[in-house]
């Protein structure tokens, strides 16, 4: 058995985590689909695509393929609330203490908490 991380960071998707053995994971393997669609969809799809930040087109209607299957996944809004310190310090030594953050990622968080208006009032 092996334990699978899928991850889609777009606004439609979650990060599931799956345990499966390996001759099912044959059986997950991508298939290529191809489908045609008039000038005005294939626009509509590059800017729905752009607005709700999918990577691609295949991420975009594989969203929309779940969201057909399971529309409950997207009936339950997400709310967010604001980070219970508004210090970027403590934030940034708490990132850094778990060691699980390489250094790029660390330092691009960084640069972005000093850009953050939360942080910076």
């Amino acid at each position: 058995m092996i334990k699978i991380q899928i991850s889609n960071l777009t606004r439609l998707g979650k990060v599931c985590y799956y345990t499966i053995s390996i001759k099912s994971l044959i059986h997950t393997i991508m298939q290529t689909l191809n489908i045609s669609v008039t000038k005005n969809q294939f626009n509509l799809v590059n800017q729905l695509m752009a607005e709700w930040g999918f990577a691609n087109r295949s991420e975009f209607f594989r969203a929309l393929l779940r969201a057909l299957v399971k529309p409950e996944i997207f009936s339950t809004p997400i709310h967010f609330q604001a980070p219970p310190i508004r210090s970027a310090g403590k934030v940034m030594d708490g990132f850094r203490k778990t060691g699980k953050y390489n250094q790029k990622f660390l330092d691009s968080l960084e640069k972005g908490l000093t850009k953050s208006a939360y942080f910076n009032s």
